[in-house]
């Protein structure tokens, strides 16, 4: 059962992240032409595909651990740490699919030509992943990941990434290792574990 909706699902998942890509492309055109990325269009273009994309990401590779707030809510995905190529990837369709909370042009405009768009070559065409600069800081960059999450009586919760203390018990490198396999459609080399 797990395969039957693993083929099919991450067929999806290349589809939208393609289609990202593509209009992050042109918006990085755009800049390298000299023009201002009209972050409107940007988010028309890809704002629905990148969050189709990104639940699709965390429903298939993206470790589940307890929460660190609240240690009787439920399990929630886990950040893969933007430093590494799928953290890249997992981050950048996440926040190119919240253009509600999107920062002021500059900065996202910078972010979107650095990151954004080397990480998702890495997706895409499986290029090596080299961002241009340092990410700005994960925390100020969550807030709309509260979305959903907030029930009744919750506190929201808007530094999820912060709940990176319980990731599974591997190393980055072997993480994006495993994802790899995984996202090529072999068997992954290591099985994080949760921890108590």
């Amino acid at each position: 059962m797990v395969e039957a909706k693993r083929k099919p699902t991450m067929a999806d998942f290349h589809r939208l992240t393609a289609a990202v890509l593509g209009g992050v492309e042109r918006a990085v055109a755009r800049f390298h032409d000299g023009k201002r990325i009209v972050m409107s269009t940007l988010a028309n273009e890809v704002e629905t595909d990148a969050r189709h994309a990104s639940d699709i990401f965390k429903d298939l590779a993206v470790p589940l651990a307890p929460n660190g707030y609240m240690p009787k809510a439920n399990l929630q995905h886990t950040s893969l740490g933007v430093l590494t190529g799928w953290g890249a990837v997992q981050h950048s369709l996440y926040r190119l699919g919240g253009a509600g909370s999107w920062p002021a042009r500059d900065e996202m405009e910078k972010w979107v030509v650095e990151v954004a768009h080397p990480a998702l070559r890495f997706a895409v065409h499986g290029d090596p992943y080299v961002m241009s600069s340092k990410p700005s800081d994960p925390h100020n960059i969550v807030a709309a990941e509260a979305d959903g999450n907030v029930k009744e009586n919750d506190e929201p919760m808007l530094d999820r990434e912060d709940a990176d203390e319980t990731t599974p018990s591997v190393s980055e490198a072997e993480m994006d290792a495993a994802l790899n396999s995984l996202m090529a459609g072999t068997s992954a080399p290591v099985t994080p574990s949760l921890p108590r």
